[in-house]
């Protein structure tokens, strides 16, 4: 019995192994792109999101779509309804909660780790950015204080110089947060942010890493807290109004 030769007989199998491939590459790229469009706050909570939309704009097939949606919807960044699709999640208040323990623990961490890590680019960089966000303060533009207090802290995970880390806080952080967040503040609430801002340069520039870390921990902790009154006031609202109808 003539066999086939060695180095054909392994063909169908390195055809499946590089399908697959592909497959996941596809999905990954898809996911990348549409967490993206999340946490920049181009897809808001609640906006529906239509497979084929989705395929046409990223130049794709449909099934890599659906299996990033399900991935993201794994990470609670997406909510899907059977028979009605996916839409991109609305955060209650015990989801906030998870979140920001979340990115206190984990952007704490990192801060500790940049204050011993920088470098004089790394700081000069972070000055530089804090520089546009009290411009940014001084006219009350909440969508640029958001964009650039996110650039803040991504220069601050950028200077820990760990990759996962970067990769992991990357899933919690919300342009669509972080406005609706500035939208919260009062004027001494943005001073107070403002101020942290300064005292966890301060830590980076002497390297004291219980400094920097206390310092981010302290300045999440105060937009939670913000945005977990605001939400109870909208519910004491809704709640009366609801009661008024009735």
């Amino acid at each position: 019995m003539t066999g086939m030769p060695h180095s054909e007989a392994g063909l169908p199998q390195l055809r499946t192994n590089a399908a697959r491939t592909t497959r996941e590459g596809a999905v990954s790229v898809a996911y990348e792109k549409i967490l993206a469009r999340i946490v920049s706050g181009t897809d808001e909570p609640g906006k529906r999101l239509r497979e084929a939309g989705l395929a046409e704009e990223l130049k794709t097939s449909r099934t890599p779509v659906r299996e990033a949606l399900q991935r993201l919807a794994a990470e609670g960044h997406v909510t899907i309804i059977p028979n009605r699709g996916a839409t991109v999640s609305v955060a209650d208040g015990d989801d906030l909660e998870e979140l920001f323990e979340l990115r206190m623990l984990l952007e704490g961490f990192a801060a500790g780790l940049a204050a011993q890590r920088i470098d004089e680019p790394g700081l000069k960089r972070l000055k530089e950015i804090q520089q546009d966000f009290e411009r940014a303060a001084a006219s009350s533009s909440p969508e640029e204080m958001s964009r650039i207090n996110l650039a803040f802290h991504r220069a601050v995970v950028d200077a820990a110089q760990n990759s996962r880390l970067a990769t992991f806080i990357s899933t919690l952080t919300s342009a669509s947060l972080a406005r609706a967040t500035f939208e919260t503040y009062s004027d001494e609430q943005l001073a107070r942010s403002v101020s942290q801002h300064r005292q966890l340069i301060e830590g980076m520039e002497r390297h004291d890493r219980p400094l920097a870390e206390m310092a981010m921990k302290v300045h999440i902790s105060g937009a939670r807290n913000s945005l977990k009154n605001d939400l109870q006031a909208r519910r004491i609202v809704k709640e009366e109004s609801s009661n008024d109808r009735d």
